[in-house]
């Protein structure tokens, strides 16, 4: 493939106006501005420049507007600052790709520029030499910087000069390896994006057969992956490129070129267009957790009707009943009957199961988290309603509301201890402090003692009694709790958080805020909780925005799916399994995070989604949200009901 065919793959231009440039050495692809927003900034020179003015466009990516900008002011000054302004030129007219200009203005500034000014001088030598594509001369420049003086933009424009130096000595894995480093200077989403151009300009030009041997060198998945893209732009036509951006996705998913270089070719990539043939769902749909299954059953078909219903291409979709089939022979037997992505399943057993499982794998949404920790596999991914993700989020919303010094009164047992250590290693990372904890039995009525451990009335009634015993006579007494505390995390479900909060008020502990999981929340019934009144629950966003009166998903189905009113979190689960498995399948995850039905939803390095819920707080009886920000989504299920599951326990038992 000639230069010319092959440049058809840099991305439009975002100002009509550019002029088209040959030549890979350019500094920045104004085309690329798209991404990031074309400048609306009038570029008109004249003496209403100001150095912000002029400043504020380069950082805009209107650079031949800054460098009229500079110019003007360097024709109202002399000297030392002249030549300041006269380099501020040259540097934004290389990024708009104008050597004839940036050379112009080099050449009147004073030889040998002022020390202070000499290395953006010599950069700007640099720049030329390497848009000319003459190494020897960028290189002579390079040899003059002081790079002990550098500053950290100066530091990036010299790496951006190196980078081309050695595409230009045919060591294409050396110099995307230098330019993918380089981002970690750059402070600015423009900045990345012209980082991007200015490897894949490299790579357009450089010898297929280079690119082939540098990849097979290289371990690192970005440095490959570029010049795995590198390769495909070389001996791909047009037509074919599409397809062959697909192949390399699946091998380079996340990679940094999806930003920015592959939306300019294969647009539907970026934007979610690649779409499964054919998906499995497996769900325990009979047995003790038949209802949990088909809940989670109707929330993705629910969602799958509503995507798919206008196309005439869907996906097929497949349910097997995992209260019939043992796991890894229904996910075998899935994969063999042609399932590209599969969801489920959610018993604990079962995706143990699974993440242990090393035969043939597809993309596959786990619906509960393994009990191993480290990576399971990287075609699995956890996402579940962990009552973990929801103690951590009341840790970090204490910590916004001002609150520093917490006790946690929480249930006995093992989730109990999984919600007090996610609370405490997020409060404490936050700068927060547990200071006390104590656990309540479930099963009792009375928890008296726990609040009066936890409150420090013990040690106040005993203070009484050693006054009493040393005067010999009655004294007025009124207990008082510990004054150290300035919010308490509960860990109960509404029954048991019915009966602490009164008691609670009662051990004159009625002032201080409570902070829950959505645990204390019952979404299925419709008495006035005026017990709860003051506490502040996480909760899933589509139940939130119903608590504002808004219509969601859920409205539609929960006369007719009688288990959707009881279990709504469950249906808003499956809702978000097929958002998460079709991102996946399509490897179209953004950096920061999907907004779904359960919460926020961001993967971390292990595979597993961390969900950031919503809030609401009890008030009249009746919760009301509290999240104006919405994040949709952040949601637990009955947890409870889980538990009664004996060994088949699912999403209660989140990874310790």
């Amino acid at each position: 493939m000639n230069l010319e065919s092959r440049m058809r793959y840099t991305l439009p231009e975002c100002r009509p106006t550019i002029r088209a440039r040959a030549g890979f050495a350019s500094i920045v692809s104004i085309a690329l501005l798209s991404l990031v927003g074309c400048s609306s900034l009038p570029g008109t020179p004249g003496s209403g420049y100001s150095v912000g003015r002029a400043e504020r466009l380069f950082e805009a990516g209107d650079y031949d507007a800054a460098a009229s900008g500079w110019m003007a002011l360097a024709n109202g000054v002399t000297g030392e600052q002249r030549d300041e302004y006269l380099l501020r030129a040259a540097e934004s007219w290389l990024a708009d790709g104008d050597r004839l200009r940036a050379t112009a203005a080099l050449s009147q500034v004073t030889t040998p520029p002022a020390p202070t000014l000499a290395n953006d001088y010599y950069l700007g030598l640099g720049e030329v030499g390497a848009f000319d594509r003459d190494p020897v001369a960028a290189e002579q420049a390079l040899s003059r910087t002081d790079p002990q003086r550098f500053t950290l933009a100066q530091r990036a424009r010299a790496d951006a000069v190196r980078g081309q130096i050695l595409f230009l000595r045919n060591d294409p894995a050396g110099a995307v390896q230098l330019l993918v480093r380089r981002e970690l200077w750059l402070g600015s989403e423009l900045e990345i994006v012209r980082n991007d151009q200015l490897i894949w300009d490299g790579l357009l030009v450089a010898d297929p057969d280079l690119l082939r041997a540098a990849l097979q060198d290289t371990s690192d998945a970005d440095v490959g992956g570029w010049l795995a893209l590198g390769i495909l732009a070389s001996n791909t036509t047009n037509n074919a490129m599409d397809r062959g951006v697909v192949a390399w996705q699946r091998n380079y998913p996340g990679h940094p070129a999806l930003r920015s270089v592959v939306r300019g070719f294969a647009p539907e990539i970026a934007t979610g267009g690649i779409e499964p043939e054919h998906i499995a769902l497996l769900l325990p749909l009979s047995g003790r957790a038949g209802a949990f299954g088909s809940t989670i059953r109707d929330g993705v078909i629910s969602h799958y009707l509503a995507r798919y219903s206008s196309m005439l291409n869907a996906p097929e979709i497949r349910v097997y009943d995992l209260a019939e089939k043992e796991t890894v022979v229904a996910y075998e037997q899935a994969v063999l009957e042609g399932a590209d992505l599969i969801i489920g399943p959610v018993l604990r057993p079962s995706v143990d199961a699974l993440a242990a499982y090393t035969g043939p794998r597809v993309p596959t949404i786990l619906l509960n988290y393994p009990s191993i920790t480290e990576n399971y596999s990287s075609d699995m991914y956890a996402f579940g309603l962990a009552p973990e993700d929801e103690a951590r989020a009341a840790a970090v919303q204490a910590f916004e509301e001002g609150h520093r010094r917490a006790v946690a009164l929480l249930p006995t047992g093992s989730r109990g201890e999984r919600l007090l250590i996610a609370f405490n290693e997020q409060f404490t990372a936050l700068g927060g402090a547990v200071l006390s904890y104590e656990n309540f039995v479930p099963e009792a009525a009375d928890h008296s003692n726990e609040i009066e451990r936890l409150m420090l009335l013990t040690d106040s009634v005993a203070r009484y009694r050693r006054a009493r015993n040393l005067l010999g006579a009655p004294l007025q007494f009124e207990p008082r709790r510990r004054e150290d505390v300035d919010v308490i995390f509960l860990g109960a479900n509404a029954a048991n958080a019915r009966q602490l909060k009164p008691q609670l008020r009662f051990h004159y502990a009625g002032d201080l805020p409570v902070i829950a999981t959505s645990s204390v929340h019952n979404p299925a019934s419709d008495e006035p909780a005026s017990d709860l009144n003051g506490i502040e629950f996480a909760e899933i966003p589509w139940l939130v925005n119903r608590m504002r009166g808004q219509t969601t998903p859920l409205d539609a189905v929960t006369d007719t799916l009688t288990n959707v009113r009881r279990q709504p979190r469950l249906f808003a689960l499956g809702h978000d399994a097929l958002t998460l498995g079709l991102a996946v399948y399509a490897r179209n995850l953004p950096l920061n995070g999907i907004s779904g039905a359960t919460g926020h939803l961001i993967l971390d390095d292990q595979g597993n989604f961390e969900r950031q819920p919503g809030w609401a707080k009890f008030e009249n009886g009746r919760p009301v949200s509290l999240d104006q920000r919405v994040n949709p989504n952040r949601d637990t299920p009955d947890t409870e009901t889980f538990d009664s599951l004996d060994t088949e326990q699912p999403i209660a038992n989140m990874r310790p």
